[in-house]
């Protein structure tokens, strides 16, 4: 038996309709594109992607920017991981031995005590950072414009304290920065004991 004619109609309609409205959405979704800046679609793809893959990554580790001696110089350079474990640490390791001068907010005394972060100081030379811990330090230094004339005593903590200390304050308060290892603690600290060594003997 044959369908009635209004029924097959409609049908056609519908699918005419259909066809209609969905090269009127193609039209729309390419003219969308066809205006979109491709280097903003490029790095709105790109963020899509780095959140996919922090978000994949385990809590113990967090994502940090490169370090701050590369920046502004128009070098690309890529992210560094820091552990949770190592920031913790540092952090607590900071609280009992560097707050009373350089407080909790590492901003300093004005005057008094320079700045940890932001500081062009510290960020500048890691090494030095870590042999100012092993050793102290007197004398004048400028740190982000300002003239500081004082004396820090040396810290009395382990190579582990210590690289996690100056990991978490290099990443803290404006500072991004690679982090600090024993093995680098362990070799300024080696270097600075033969350089006794080799004065007491002359």
């Amino acid at each position: 038996m044959s369908k009635p004619a209004g029924r097959t109609a409609n049908k056609k309609m519908r699918r005419t309709v259909d066809l209609l409205m969905g090269f009127v959405c193609l039209s729309l979704v390419v003219k969308g594109c066809q205006q979109s800046n491709p280097e903003n679609l490029g790095n709105h793809l790109a963020e899509q992607a780095i959140q996919k893959s922090e978000a994949d990554k385990p809590i113990d580790s967090v994502a940090l920017s490169a370090p701050v001696e590369n920046a502004g110089r128009g070098v690309a350079v890529a992210a560094v991981h820091i552990s949770k474990s190592q920031m913790d640490d540092g952090k607590r390791v900071y609280a009992k031995n560097c707050v009373a001068c350089h407080q909790a907010n590492g901003e300093g005394i004005p005057g008094l005590f320079p700045p940890l972060g932001p500081s062009d100081y510290l960020m500048a030379d890691k090494e030095r950072s870590i042999r100012i811990l092993i050793q102290g330090q007197m004398g004048e230094i400028v740190v982000n414009g300002k003239h500081y004339n004082g004396a820090m005593p040396p810290i009395p903590i382990k190579d582990e304290q210590m690289a996690n200390v100056l990991t978490y304050i290099r990443n803290s308060w404006g500072n991004t920065g690679a982090p600090v290892t024993i093995e680098e603690v362990r070799k300024v600290r080696e270097e600075l004991a033969g350089n006794r060594a080799l004065a007491d003997a002359r």
